[in-house]
C-alpha cells in the first residue's frame, strides 16, 4: 500500500514511495494509544524502583507523597516527551485547566538532589522548606512533637559534600541520608547501630543524635567517630576498663559525700544510667584509651604477631603476612597466652596451638590516621620493652666471647642478619639475667666432647662385642672371704674419724655461691624469621636491635674519651642543678619559718640590771689581765652555739655542781632611794684598757651607740679586738732601743 512522506528538505516536493510487500515504519511514527501504553508501563517501573523521602511515609503525608510522585513521574515523562516530537502531542495533558494555581507565579528555580531543578514561588523561601523532600515546616513544632518524632526540625545544611547546593535539610532526610551512606559498608552498618541507627556505644550515639536531631557535623565525621568506636570494641577492653573506671569514679564521689551505701533500687538504676558527661571526663582524665591501645598491641607482640598497625593503615606490601611463631621457653607456665584462645579452647588439654592464634591475626585494621599513629607508638613503646632485655643478652654474649677469642664484637655484631637476631631470641638462655657465658661456652663443649666420647665408646662396644669372651672363675677363688683392709690404711682412719665424736672437724671455707639467673617476664612468642615482615614492622625491629648493640660500635680514642667525659660531667651537673632547684622552694620556706619569730621586748630596769653587772664582770677581768702575764692568744673563732644535749653529754659527772657550790658575783641590792647615776671609775694598773662607757654618758656626750643585741662597747684605740695584744718584754726593749736613739 503506498503511503506518502513530507520530508522536512522541501516543503513543495511530495514525493510518493511505492513499498512492495510489508511496510516498515519507524518509532516516532507510533500511534498515540502504543506511545501513552509504553509510558504507563514505564512509570510503573519507576514506581517500584524510585527513591521517595521517609518525610512522606507517613500516614498524615500521603497527600504529600502523591505530590511527590506526581513531580517524580512528570520529570520522567519529559524525558519521554524530550525524544520525538509526535511523542510530546501525544503526552502532553493539562490536568486541571479549571484552575490557575501555580502557574504564571514562578519566582525562580531550585536544584533538588533528586528531580533536578524546579520553579518555586515567592512565599517558598529556602529556609522554610527541606531542600531535598521539599516539605515545608511547619510553624507549632514543639518539644512533644520532637518526642513523638513527627517534627521537622529543617536547619541549616553543613554537610555540602553530601547535599552540594542544599540550604536546608529536615531531621528524616538526615537519617536516611546517614543510613544510605553506612549501608555501603557492612561495617558502618554494624558501627552505626542498623536501620535504627540505635548504638551500643554512648559517644557514637550522641555523634548520630547531635546530626540527626540538630544538623550539626557531617556524615563523615559521624562514621568516622563510629568507626573508630567499633575497632576499640572490637579489638580492644574499652568497654570494661570504662565501665570500671566510672564505677571507681561514683563510688569515689559517693564516698566524699559521705554516703555510704545505696538506699535503695532505684537510685542503683538510675546511677547506671548513660551520663555522657561523666564518661567523657572520665575516659580523658584516666587515659583509658591510652591503656586500651597498649594492652591490644601488647597481646599481638605477646602472642607472636610482629605486624605494625601502621602497616595495615597505610596497605603496605605484605601487610597481612602470618608468620609461624615459636615459644622460647614452652615449659613455662604462662607460656600459653590465654588473650588469644578462642572459646572453648584450653591451654592444659595437651594439644599442640599454633601461634599466633586466628584471634590475634584476624582484627580490623584502625578506620582513622588517628588511631594508626597512636597504635604505631605503642607497638614500637612495648617492642622495645619486650626485647630489648633479650637483645641485651645477645650483645653481652657477643662481648664477652670475642675478649675472650681476641676478636672484635662489633664486626661479630654487624655480621648478624635480623633473622640471625630472631634465630637467637628463640634461645631460652637469653630470656635470663645474670648467665656467665664464658662458663656456659665451656659446659657446652665439654658435653659435647662427653657426647662424642660416649659415641665412640658405644660405636666400639658394638663392633667388638662379639669377639670378646667372659673370664671363668675358679672353684678357689669362689671360697675364699675377702682379706680386711690393713690396720694403717687412710680409709679405716677416715672411718674412725667419721664416728668419733671428739674428732676435729674440718675449717669451713666459705665460698660465694653466685646468684642464680633469673627468668626475664613477659617472653613473647617469636616468629620463625622477620625478613618478610612489612616496612615499619621491620624498621621497628631493626632500631630495637641498633639500640641494643649501639654502645660496640662507639670509638674509645683520645678524643671521644674526653667528649664523653664531659658529656657524663655536663649531665652530672645538670642533674645537680635539678636537684638543687627541687630542694629550693623546701629551704626557702623554712627561711619563712624563721623570719616570723617575733622576740618580745626586754624591759629597762632589767636592760640596766644588765649592763651593770656587764661592767663589773669588765672591771674584774681588767684586774687580772694587769696581774698575768699576757700570752699570744690565737685568732679569735665565732664559737658554734651548742645544744644543751651536747653540753649535758660532754660534762663529767663530778663536774656537776649544784647552785650554792657555783662560783660567782654577789647577788645585787636593789637600790631603795635616790636616781641612778653611774659615774666613771678610775682604774690605776692598766693604762692600755679603758672603762666601758655606759649608755647614759653616750647620749650625753652626743654619740650613738653601737647596736648589737643590746650592748654598745668602744673600741681599744692601740690595737683593734681581732689582733692579738703585744707582749711587755717586746715594749720594753723597744722604749730602750727609742731612748738611746734619743740621747
Amino acid at each position: 500500500m503506498p503511503f506518502t512522506i513530507v520530508m522536512s528538505g522541501d516543503d513543495d516536493a511530495r514525493k510518493d514511495i511505492v513499498y512492495k510487500g510489508k511496510s516498515t515504519k519507524f518509532w516516532p511514527h507510533l500511534p498515540p494509544e502504543i506511545i501513552r501504553l509504553i509510558a504507563t508501563y514505564h512509570l510503573l517501573n519507576l514506581a517500584a524502583e524510585g527513591f521517595c523521602p521517609g518525610t512522606w511515609q507517613v500516614s498524615t503525608q500521603w497527600p504529600g507523597r502523591l505530590v511527590y510522585g506526581l513531580l517524580r513521574d512528570v520529570l520522567e515523562i519529559e524525558k519521554l516527551m524530550s525524544l520525538y516530537p509526535t511523542w510530546y502531542a501525544a503526552l502532553c495533558r493539562i490536568n486541571s485547566p479549571s484552575t490557575s494555581n501555580g502557574l504564571v507565579s514562578a519566582k525562580w528555580m531550585v536544584a533538588t538532589p533528586f528531580l533536578g531543578t524546579i520553579l518555586v514561588c515567592k512565599d517558598h523561601r529556602r529556609a522554610t522548606y527541606c531542600g531535598i523532600c521539599l516539605k515545608e515546616t511547619s510553624q507549632m513544632d514543639g518539644e512533644m512533637e520532637y518526642a513523638a518524632g513527627f517534627a521537622m526540625g529543617c536547619v541549616e545544611n553543613e554537610d555540602d559534600q553530601m547535599w552540594p547546593g542544599i540550604d536546608t535539610t529536615c531531621r528524616t532526610c538526615r537519617s536516611e541520608g546517614l543510613w544510605r551512606r553506612a549501608q555501603l559498608s557492612p561495617i558502618d552498618a554494624e558501627a552505626v547501630g542498623g536501620p535504627s541507627l540505635v548504638s551500643d556505644d554512648w559517644e557514637t550515639r550522641q555523634a548520630i543524635e547531635t546530626f540527626v536531631d540538630l544538623g550539626e557535623g557531617t556524615i563523615s565525621d559521624v562514621l568516622a567517630v563510629a568507626r573508630d568506636k567499633y575497632w576499640y570494641k572490637k579489638n580492644t577492653k574499652l568497654n570494661d576498663m570504662l565501665s570500671q573506671a566510672l564505677a571507681a569514679s561514683r563510688y569515689v564521689s559517693r564516698t566524699e559525700a559521705g554516703q555510704a551505701g545505696y538506699l535503695s533500687e532505684d537510685e542503683l538504676s538510675d546511677e547506671e544510667e548513660d551520663d555522657a558527661e561523666l564518661m567523657s571526663i572520665t575516659e580523658d582524665a584516666a587515659g583509658i584509651r591510652e591503656i586500651a591501645v597498649s594492652d591490644y598491641i601488647r597481646s599481638r607482640i605477646l602472642d607472636g604477631h610482629w605486624v605494625n598497625p601502621a602497616d595495615l593503615f597505610y596497605e603496605h606490601e605484605n601487610c597481612t603476612v602470618v608468620l609461624p611463631a615459636e615459644h622460647p621457653c614452652p615449659w613455662q607456665p604462662g607460656a600459653v597466652f590465654e588473650g588469644a584462645l578462642d572459646e572453648g579452647e584450653n591451654a592444659e588439654d595437651g594439644e599442640p596451638i599454633g601461634h599466633p592464634r586466628p584471634k590475634t591475626t584476624q582484627p580490623i585494621p584502625p578506620p582513622s590516621e588517628l588511631l594508626s599513629s597512636m597504635a604505631c607508638q605503642a607497638f614500637m613503646k612495648h617492642m622495645k620493652d619486650i626485647l630489648m632485655p633479650a637483645m641485651r643478652n645477645i650483645v653481652e654474649r657477643i662481648e664477652a666471647e670475642c675478649y675472650a677469642d681476641g676478636k672484635d664484637p662489633a664486626v661479630v655484631a654487624a655480621s648478624m642478619s635480623l633473622d640471625d637476631v630472631v634465630a637467637a631470641l628463640r634461645d631460652e638462655a637469653y630470656w635470663f639475667t645474670g648467665v656467665d657465658w664464658l662458663e656456659r661456652r665451656a659446659n657446652m663443649r665439654e658435653h659435647e666432647r662427653q657426647r662424642e666420647k660416649d659415641e665412640d665408646d658405644s660405636s666400639s662396644s658394638r663392633s667388638g662385642g662379639s669377639h670378646l669372651t667372659s673370664p671363668v672363675l675358679s672353684t678357689t677363688t669362689l671360697g675364699t672371704t675377702p682379706s680386711p683392709p690393713p690396720s694403717g690404711s687412710s680409709s679405716g682412719k677416715d672411718d674412725e674419724s667419721l664416728s668419733s665424736p671428739t674428732a676435729a672437724s674440718a675449717p669451713a671455707i666459705s665460698v660465694p655461691v653466685p646468684r642464680s639467673p633469673t627468668l626475664i617476664h613477659p617472653i613473647p612468642y617469636v616468629p620463625v624469621k622477620v625478613s618478610p615482615l612489612p616496612l615499619y614492622s621491620l624498621d621497628a625491629f631493626r632500631y630495637i636491635w641498633r639500640n641494643a648493640s649501639a654502645h660496640l660500635y662507639e670509638c674509645y680514642c683520645s678524643i671521644c674519651q674526653r667528649r664523653i667525659l664531659k658529656a657524663h660531667a655536663a649531665a652530672a651537673q645538670r642533674a645537680a642543678a635539678q636537684q638543687a632547684q627541687d630542694f629550693a622552694p623546701i629551704a626557702q620556706d623554712v627561711v619563712q619559718l624563721a623570719v616570723k619569730i617575733k622576740i618580745p621586748e626586754v624591759p629597762t630596769e632589767m636592760l640596766r640590771a644588765e649592763e651593770e653587772e656587764e661592767e663589773e664582770e669588765e672591771e674584774g677581768e681588767s684586774e687580772l689581765d694587769d696581774v698575768s702575764v699576757a700570752e699570744t692568744p690565737a685568732p679569735p673563732v665565732t664559737p658554734r652555739k651548742r645544744p644543751s644535749r651536747e653540753l649535758d653529754a660532754d660534762t663529767p659527772a663530778d663536774a656537776i655542781l649544784t647552785r650554792d657550790q657555783r662560783s660567782g658575783t654577789p647577788p645585787k641590792r636593789r637600790r631603795q632611794t635616790g636616781s641612778y647615776s653611774p659615774t666613771p671609775m678610775a682604774i690605776s694598773p692598766s693604762p692600755q684598757r679603758l672603762r666601758k662607757r655606759s649608755s647614759e654618758e653616750l647620749d650625753d656626750d652626743g654619740r650613738s651607740p653601737i647596736g648589737g643585741n643590746g650592748e654598745s662597747k668602744r673600741m681599744r684605740p692601740d690595737a683593734p679586738p681581732t689582733t692579738p695584744s703585744p707582749d711587755p718584754q717586746t715594749q720594753n726593749a723597744k722604749s730602750v732601743t727609742e731612748t738611746d736613739a734619743g740621747h
